[in-house]
């Protein structure tokens, strides 16, 4: 049972990370429809969403794994990433991968690492 829990730390991290993920860029995107906001801003609101919601699944997986909070936050990273990329190369016709993907693959990592950090020390103290 607690190998099965482990194992599944990061899936409901990666979870958490994209439910936070959709739920800003539903607002941002409200705020752009029927605001003067310009879009100018846009790779800052999708970077700074994707750290913050990866700091928020690396919690979530670190809390969830209860042990080695640095690893399965940056698991929970790179599964983000992996899902992202996936979801890129299947759904937009001409996807590749390139430098804006290298950039989110570390970011993934870091703050997923950063997140699993957290997460373990928050909520998993003997």
């Amino acid at each position: 049972m607690k190998e099965k829990r482990v194992l599944l730390a990061p899936v409901t991290g990666t979870l958490t990370a994209y439910i936070i993920t959709a739920l800003v860029f539903i607002v941002y995107a409200l705020l752009l429809t029927y605001t003067g906001i310009s879009e100018k801003n846009n790779t800052a609101v999708v970077l700074v969403t994707m750290a913050m919601s990866l700091v928020a699944g690396g919690i979530k997986s670190a809390s969830s794994a209860r042990q080695r909070g640095l690893v399965w936050g940056v698991v929970t990273g790179v599964l983000y990433v992996a899902v992202m990329v996936a979801a890129g190369l299947f759904l937009i016709p001409g996807y590749t991968l390139g430098s804006k993907t290298l950039v989110c693959l570390l970011l993934g990592i870091g703050s997923g690492g950063l997140g699993g950090i957290i997460g373990v020390n928050l909520f998993c103290r003997k």
